[in-house]
């Protein structure tokens, strides 16, 4: 299971955004007299499965969660993680978007926080606020250039090259910048990394190794160290 390191996670500019969107949305929402429940996830802990999703928004405001799809592997069901999410990211709102189920799960990476606005009271929210509808709009646009982004990381055939294509997005979601070089503020594993790039953990790990030996990463206390972007930049364009 992906952890979390000793320091906090550090939202960089990629995430505030949205952040800005999903606090001037519950800001709205509270407008209209929407109740706005609050949930705590156990690090691990399923938030919801993609036929149970129904139609829910969900806002992030501590911890790191993921989307996830299942599929059916050689040795039985096995789940890719699909995004990762930080705090003040919204999720689940694309369900009813369009009336239709969510095709992703949701789990809890860390310890988190969210509140929950079933859907029939953020349709409610609409009618009486427009803005409700604005904010939403907004906000699945985002996700859309973001999902567009992840997809671009599946497509080259290497490995190699699809985690020069993925990292860069972690690090500038879950970054911290040291003296070396851009600390992704998570402990992910080789298989963490495998799930994200549909890709088996022994050719995540000889990718891995291999950017190592360029100097392009590191690997101080389980955390993926970025030494060289612009390095890792034009691998990714291979």
């Amino acid at each position: 299971m992906m952890r979390l390191s000793g320091a906090a996670v550090a939202l960089g500019e990629y995430a505030a955004p949205e952040g800005r969107g999903c606090r001037r949305l519950l800001a709205a929402l509270r407008e209209t007299g929407t109740p706005l429940v609050r949930r705590s996830y156990d690090g691990g802990e399923e938030i919801y499965r993609g036929d149970d999703a129904g139609r829910t928004l969900y806002v992030l405001t501590g911890g790191v969660a993921k989307l996830f799809v299942g599929y059916a592997g050689y040795v039985g069901s096995k789940d890719a993680t699909f995004l990762l999410l930080g705090p003040w990211e919204c999720f689940g709102f694309s369900a009813f978007a369009d009336g239709r189920k969510s095709r992703f799960s949701a789990g809890a990476v860390t310890d988190c926080e969210a509140i929950k606005v079933p859907g029939a009271l953020v349709e409610r929210a609409i009618r009486r606020r427009p803005e409700v509808a604005l904010e939403m709009a907004t906000l699945l646009e985002t996700r859309l250039v973001e999902y567009e982004e992840l997809l671009g990381c599946l497509l080259p055939r290497r490995t190699e090259v699809r985690l020069a294509k993925l990292l860069p997005i972690l690090g500038r979601k879950f970054g911290e910048t040291t003296d070396v070089g851009v600390a992704i503020g998570l402990r992910l594993t080789r298989g963490d990394l495998a799930t994200m790039v549909a890709s088996t953990r022994e050719s995540v790990t000889a990718a891995v190794i291999g950017l190592r030996k360029k100097g392009i990463l590191e690997m101080e206390g389980g955390r993926i160290v970025l030494l060289d972007p612009e390095r890792l930049a034009e691998i990714g364009r291979q």
